[in-house]
């Protein structure tokens, strides 16, 4: 190809190469002159060997001075030939390609949940500019807390950094019966919270300001999915009414489905009125806030800009803001809920498949290895007969890609049938964005690790071959395909580094597994067994006073209380263990250095019978009874850690305190002392909670609990059609056994011991298939010296002996490595840990042992060929 013909990038090459000496250089006619190029073929014809540098430069010299056309077609016959040799060599094409499969596989899997959960911008505007923003209460040690509406108005009024504030929170509606009274996540937005987030409707429109208006609130915009669903996607959908919770709202437009907002679950949203919620600045108030950052303002500096807004505020109203402060993280934080479990969890997993690829690839390195010793005389004669260095370079690595392209492809196919599986296992208040799914951006990542598999695990053999001394390979006698002391400890590198890898992985599992189990036999300090759980939710407009609402369950609990099977029956709002929890603040009444503090702890309102159903003990003191009506003197219960945290000198029972926030204010006397139980998630610490009687201040919402004689599965649908016979208008919702929620509540450590679980079973199993490989092949290059020893009279155990000394000297090489790592890596998981510590014994001891019981049971086989080596027969044959 003349050089004015030749493509600009070959063009651009040649005149770089001006500035190279002239041995390295290639003339503009395209004639070969290149001094090194003769020297190498010389060398290499005469038996000769040449440096992994030049045998690189000769080899890309030669592709960027190729025409195209003729890098195509090489590519057709270097695929064709390397489709022959897999069909010659078909358990090791399966192996390969099934081992690619799993690493690939586990990899893009692991990509998937962190693409979905961090990678995938957010379905907004601009998205970088978005922060939330939270109240902190340094007093409660508090630094996620919701907003009252007076300090947002003023936050909106005098806070620079922003475009825009808006606030918003969620709760469950119910649906009228014309949709089978489902019950689903309202979005409770500020009207100007869709033009803050950038996104338009698919049909119709989105809030005004008038409708910020009580009276003029009853609109409703739809999530795509709710208008598919329950409304046929019909456009005329719009001006419909719908009912919530016994309330008519006229449907105004409908988000696209990408928009999620703040979470899966989400199906509709409706505008917040403030003038619904009561003024009140000590109250942490309902509201969660978000913010556009001004253009060319980053977090940081609104963060300042904020903490002088928030102190203005402290000193206009020393009274309700003291302690409190503001804290701006990033929207997704904000949005996906434990979120910093969950980002180390996913991390973590990822890492994990990123080493069981490096391990396959190992094994694969060392199978090609293997293979390619075999095929050292066939190299030979194709160099012998004219087949370049750099020809015979690049179809050693089309196979190896060949392989890597058809093990990453059913890779890929396992990769969405586990993500599937995640999309619908994971529960949807997992702040996501779109599917967990194979998307482009995972097939564009798919695709590298593939590219990076096939060179990693076939670069070595392909140089160890093309470099080879082809006069010594060529020799008739030559049968064995002798093997150098370099490609020896090679292949006993990849060894090690497997055992090092499969160690971390082992560990991480270990780890993750006394974490689960140990968080399984926390006590809760209620009995879960023979326990289940409804929520129940009053339709607002039918039962709007607490006293109709306290008749209607007070009804319903002398149904359930009758009903065969039931043994105990109470209610309670919320209930532990489902990442929920309610927070009064409180001041202690009576002479004490605390009276007049203000102080915050966890609350639940429960029914009598509460303790006999929970089983929670009490300590001393009575529990609620029937006679604690609205009429009399407020009453409640402390556990524990409230009794030492608030009352550390004098005993609880007795004692009385002013709700000051939260509720109206009340003053309530304490007449019992309880057990503490677990009250957010099974990892907290012991957390100080009061129990406030729910029949002398009612809520619309509950969750009926009952203790059964038999299995509480049995009894879920049973109440369900008791609440409905009662009224068809109450949702029953979240019906499920407190085994099952306890089980739920475990969610963020189940993915990730699952799969490092995974991993590490796979990890053993590579690490075995590897040691399997490198010790038989090492006994079959050995046969000879083996009969050798037996014919002078080696005993055959010491012969097994070697076998399984090489194995284990490898297996310990590997654990050494790896154990290092192991004890960096719990200090990386140290978020996902509970009741281990970072020199766990059992972890430490555990996983030597476990290797080196899988070494021994991986070279056993090798082992036995080599005891059984017949002397003469070996040395007749050399």
């Amino acid at each position: 190809m003349q050089p004015e013909q030749a493509p600009f990038w070959q063009r651009a090459y040649r005149r770089l190469l001006r500035f190279f000496p002239a041995d390295f250089r290639w003339d503009y006619g395209g004639e070969m002159e290149d001094v090194f190029a003769q020297q190498y073929e010389t060398a290499l014809h005469q038996g000769g060997r040449i440096s992994t540098a030049r045998l690189w430069w000769k080899t890309t010299h030669e592709i960027l001075t190729t025409a195209p056309g003729e890098h195509l077609e090489m590519l057709l016959l270097d695929t064709r030939f390397a489709l022959r040799m897999m069909r010659k060599s078909p358990l090791f094409t399966l192996i390969a390609i099934l081992t690619l499969a799993l690493g690939v596989g586990s990899l893009i899997s692991a990509f998937t949940m962190l693409n979905a959960f961090f990678l995938r911008p957010l379905p907004f505007a601009e998205p970088d500019q978005l922060v939330h923003i939270w109240q902190t209460d340094s007093r409660q040690g508090q630094d996620q807390l919701r907003v009252s509406v007076p300090n947002y108005e003023d936050w909106q009024r005098e806070s620079t950094s922003f475009q825009e504030i808006a606030g918003y929170y969620y709760r469950s509606k119910a649906l009228g019966r014309e949709f089978d009274s489902a019950n689903l996540i309202s979005g409770e937005l500020t009207t100007n919270m869709f033009e803050l987030l950038g996104v338009e409707p698919i049909l119709g429109r989105t809030f005004s300001a008038e409708e910020g208006v009580s009276g003029r609130d009853q609109v409703v915009v739809l999530s795509e999915g709710f208008w598919r669903r329950y409304l046929d996607a019909d456009p005329a959908a719009l001006g419909r009414t719908l009912h919530l919770d016994d309330v008519p709202y006229q449907v105004i437009g409908v988000m696209p489905g990408s928009f999620v907002f703040p979470f899966p679950k989400t199906e509709l949203w409706t505008p917040i009125s403030p003038a619904q919620f009561r003024d009140d600045r000590a109250d942490n108030g309902p509201l969660l806030v978000v913010g556009r950052l001004r253009e060319g303002l980053t977090r940081d500096q609104a963060q300042q800009e904020f903490e002088t807004v928030m102190n203005r505020l402290v000193q206009s109203h020393p009274e309700d803001n003291a302690n409190k402060g503001v804290n701006l993280v990033d929207l997704r934080q904000a949005l996906l809920f434990n979120y910093e479990m969950f980002r180390v969890t996913s991390i973590a997993l990822l890492a994990a498949a990123g080493f069981i690829v490096l391990i396959v690839c190992a094994n694969l390195g060392n199978l090609q290895l293997a293979r390619a010793a075999s095929r050292k005389q066939e190299v030979a004669i194709r160099a012998t007969v004219g087949a370049g260095s750099t020809r015979l370079l690049r179809q050693l690595l089309t196979e190896s890609l060949l392989l890597a392209i058809l093990g990453g492809a059913l890779g890929v196919g396992l990769a969405q049938f586990i993500a599937r599986g995640a999309d619908r296992v994971l529960p949807l208040e997992l702040y996501r964005v779109g599917e967990i799914a194979v998307d482009g951006v995972t097939l564009g990542f798919a695709l590298l690790a593939c590219l990076g598999a096939a060179l990693v695990f076939g670069l070595a053999p392909a140089l160890r071959v093309t470099r080879q001394d082809l006069v010594t390979s060529l020799k008739a006698g030559d049968r064995r395909g002798g093997v150098g002391r370099q490609e020896q400890r090679l292949r006993s590198l990849l060894v090690v580094s497997q055992v090092a890898m499969a160690t971390l992985l082992i560990a991480g599992a270990a780890l993750m597994l006394q974490t689960l189990q140990r968080l399984q036999n926390v006590d809760t300090g209620f009995n879960p067994l023979n326990l289940a759980t409804l929520e129940v939710r009053l339709p607002e407009k039918k039962y709007p006073t607490g006293s109709q609402q306290n008749l209607f369950f007070e009804d319903l609990l002398t149904r359930v209380r009758a009903y065969p099977g039931v043994r105990h029956a109470a209610m309670m709002n919320p209930i532990p263990l489902n990442f929920e929890s309610y927070g009064v603040s409180f001041t202690l009444v009576g002479e004490s250095a605390d009276a007049g503090e203000t102080l915050f702890s966890n609350y639940f309102r429960v029914t009598t019978d509460f303790l006999k159903t929970t089983e929670i003990s009490l300590v001393r003191g009575r529990s609620f009874e029937l006679r604690d009506t609205p009429d009399t003197r407020s009453v409640g219960l402390a556990n524990r850690m409230w009794a030492e945290q608030f009352s550390p000198d004098k005993d609880p029972v007795g004692r009385l305190f002013k709700i000051t926030s939260g509720e109206a204010e009340q003053e309530v006397e304490i007449v019992g002392l309880v057990e503490d139980s677990k009250v957010f998630n099974l990892s907290e610490d012991r957390t100080a909670a009061l129990y406030l009687s729910q029949n002398q201040a009612s809520h619309r919402r509950r969750f009926l609990l009952v203790r059964t004689a038999g299995d509480p599965q049995q009894i879920l649908a049973p109440m369900q059609t008791l609440i409905q016979e009662k009224d068809q208008d109450v949702p029953v919702t979240e019906a499920r056994t407190m085994e099952d929620l306890i089980a739920q509540s475990l969610g963020p450590w189940m993915g990730g011991v699952a799969g490092l679980t995974f991993l590490g079973a796979g990890a053993i199993l590579l690490a075995a298939i590897g040691l399997y490989g490198v010790v038989s092949y090492g006994v079959g290059q050995r046969k000879h010296e083996f009969g050798v020893r037996i014919a002078l009279g080696a005993p055959r155990p010491h012969i097994l002996g070697l076998v399984l000394m090489r194995a284990l000297r490898l297996t310990g090489y590997g654990i050494a490595i790896g154990m290092v790592g192991s004890f960096v890596m719990t200090r990386a998981l140290s978020a996902l840990l509970f009741g281990v510590g970072n020199l766990d014994p059992i972890t430490f001891l555990g996983t030597p042992v476990i290797l080196t019981l899988v070494a021994v049971l991986a070279s056993l086989l090798p082992a036995r060929q080599a005891i059984s080596v017949d002397p003469i027969r070996a040395l007749r044959i050399e």
